[in-house]
């Protein structure tokens, strides 16, 4: 077995002696090494923490503002949405009642031009007869002999009678009088008369109770009266009615179309 030797040093220069104070320095600077480095390391970390921290922070702030801001928009939204209803719902009931109170005033209106042309259109159609009535009476006596016989038929109970004609009316109906009272079977005396106020047509009956008119007029006034009481009055003025008599309300107008219309007679 070969033997190990150990190797010294010749050299007195390479000996250091052993030291504890040496040993003591080194772990020192060793342990104050230590302590720089994790001091280095702890405030890195704190650093580092802080940072995240801080970024972390920033981070959950601006989610925060970004979900405030979308639920302070979709409050807002909601609020105004609710109120716009609220507003067009108002809108639309004063709408509602705007066209209701309009519909209401065309309707009252409509009925009052209707009525007033309903008014207008009896006027009219009067105003047609009346001048119809007056051109047939003013051209044949045979309108006045109705009206005569319609009065002597009311009275036939009566006695002492004077039927008043006009002057046109007046030969023809003192040669048809004695046929009129024997139709109307009646024993009264009457007593045929001229009245310059009369126009062709028109008859009035005098008695001792009272007298009956039946002037054109008069029977015409009395038709417009049931069909429409405001109606004015078709009687024409004086001066007026020969003038009416003699003038067609319509040059078409045939004469021999002509039918006499049977008068009514009214108590007066």
């Amino acid at each position: 077995m070969p033997v190990r030797g150990v190797i010294r040093s010749t050299s007195p220069a390479a000996r250091s002696p052993f030291s504890f104070a040496n040993l003591e320095q080194q772990a020192g600077e060793l342990l104050r090494r230590a302590q720089e480095q994790a001091d280095a390391l702890l405030a890195g970390a704190r650093e580092e923490a802080a940072r995240i921290a801080e970024s972390a922070r920033r981070e959950a702030r601006e989610r925060g503002m970004a979900e405030a801001r979308q639920a302070a928009l979709a409050q807002v939204r909601d609020e105004a949405l609710a109120a716009a209803r609220e507003e067009a719902r108002g809108h639309l009931y004063d709408l509602a009642g705007c066209l209701a109170r309009a519909i209401d005033g065309f309707d009252r209106s409509r009925s009052a031009l209707l009525a007033a042309a309903e008014r207008d259109v009896i006027r009219l159609a009067l105003a047609i007869a009346a001048r119809i009535c007056r051109i047939t009476a003013g051209r044949e006596s045979a309108v006045a002999i109705e009206n005569a016989r319609a009065l002597l038929a009311l009275a036939r109970h009566e006695h002492d009678l004077v039927l008043c004609v006009s002057s046109a009316d007046h030969a023809r109906l003192e040669t048809e009088l004695p046929e009129l009272l024997r139709e109307v079977s009646t024993r009264a005396h009457v007593t045929l008369s001229t009245d310059d106020a009369l126009v062709p047509g028109d008859c009035r009956l005098t008695g001792r109770d009272g007298t009956i008119d039946a002037s054109l007029s008069v029977q015409l006034d009395n038709v417009a009266a049931a069909l429409c009481p405001d109606a004015p009055s078709l009687e024409p003025p004086p001066g007026e009615a020969a003038e009416a008599s003699a003038q067609p309300i319509c040059p078409s107008i045939d004469s021999t179309a002509d039918e006499p219309p049977r008068a009514a007679g009214g108590a007066s």
